[in-house]
């Protein structure tokens, strides 16, 4: 129980850290639409005689760290995750396993658990009877 609370807990961190990298996306997204439509403005403008006012924003340098811290975020968060789920995996086998009664052959099954009510006879239709020479 604890480990599927952690799990959630490191799924919702991920998820907020996704939510900030699409935020930081859609704004840099934005500022390169504005920059690609000056751009197609600008060159319409340059077949014209007369100085050409380009209106670029400048790229932002710290961009590229942000992205990297982001992703950096993201990788941490990712494996958090992946290492509790193996974890939970791992346990959750263990239980699995302790709860298996161990059964080497078929007579220590039926001493388990019984015998079939149907047998297999000539007159069983969907028993497999084996038939003597």
């Amino acid at each position: 129980r604890e480990l599927q609370q952690l799990e959630q807990a490191k799924l919702k961190e991920e998820v907020s850290t996704l939510k900030n990298l699409q935020l930081e996306l859609k704004k840099a997204c934005h500022d390169t639409e504005r920059n690609r439509r000056a751009m197609l403005i600008a060159v319409s403008v340059s077949q014209q005689p007369g100085a050409v006012n380009y209106k670029q924003t400048p790229p932002n340098l710290a961009q590229t760290s942000q992205y990297k811290n982001a992703l950096a975020a993201l990788d941490k968060a990712e494996g958090e995750v992946v290492n509790v789920r193996t974890e939970l995996h791992r346990h959750v086998t263990e239980q699995k396993q302790s709860r298996l009664p161990e059964v080497g052959s078929l007579d220590q099954w039926f001493q388990m658990y019984g015998r079939p009510k149907r047998q297999a006879g000539p007159e069983e239709k969907y028993l497999s009877h084996v038939m003597t020479p």
